[in-house]
């Protein structure tokens, strides 16, 4: 039997073939090994919480971003892995990343500083959170980023586009107190807020 396939489709069908061969083609999905982009020990079907997902490690190098930018890589590539999908458990998977605009305003921080030789590699994303608000701080002499001085921070608040669900929220330790925010442990070793 001949048949006849569009020359466009040959990449499609050596996807396919190859993916077919593959050992974890004709395994049970609880079999399927993690690959480094996904958390290990998170269940399928049941969503990550916020820390377990912070423990993700990541790696990302750049020369040149501006903080807005930065943080936002760090957010792709946080997410790397995780599937989009119409399924909840899974969509609950992709983590939002957002910079407080007006926080940074009012402290005098702007979105657009540019951080230098920016490389975290095999870090968790709690890291590369806290390296970015080290390298973007106002006062750059701070070496304990407890430290009050140390204005540029992360923090976990509510999603208001995903009612909810945790998101990563950049801004300024000012802000996370007039709000009442709890902050994480690398920016408070007491639970001042």
């Amino acid at each position: 039997a001949n048949g006849y396939l569009p020359s466009e489709s040959l990449s499609s069908l050596f996807l396919g073939s190859w993916l077919a061969v593959q050992p974890f083609a004709t395994v049970a999905d609880s079999q399927v090994p993690s690959s480094g982009g996904s958390a290990a020990g998170i269940s399928p079907n049941e969503p990550m919480t916020i820390e377990q997902f912070l423990q993700r490690k990541i790696s990302l190098s750049f020369a040149q971003e501006p903080i807005e930018r930065a943080e936002a890589l760090v957010g792709e590539e946080a997410n790397e892995g995780l599937q989009a999908s119409p399924d909840k458990v899974a969509a609950s998977r992709l983590w939002r990343f957002a910079l407080d605009g007006s926080a940074f305003e009012r402290s005098g921080i702007t979105r657009n500083q540019q951080l230098r030789d920016f490389d975290v590699r095999d870090q968790s994303i709690r890291k590369a959170l806290t390296e970015i608000a080290k390298r973007g701080n106002p006062v750059t002499t701070v070496q304990d980023t407890r430290d009050s001085q140390q204005q540029l921070i992360w923090v976990v608040q509510n999603d208001d586009q995903k009612p909810g669900q945790p998101m990563i929220l950049f801004t300024t330790r000012t802000a996370a107190k007039e709000a009442g925010w709890k902050l994480p442990e690398e920016f408070s070793d007491t639970q001042e807020f």
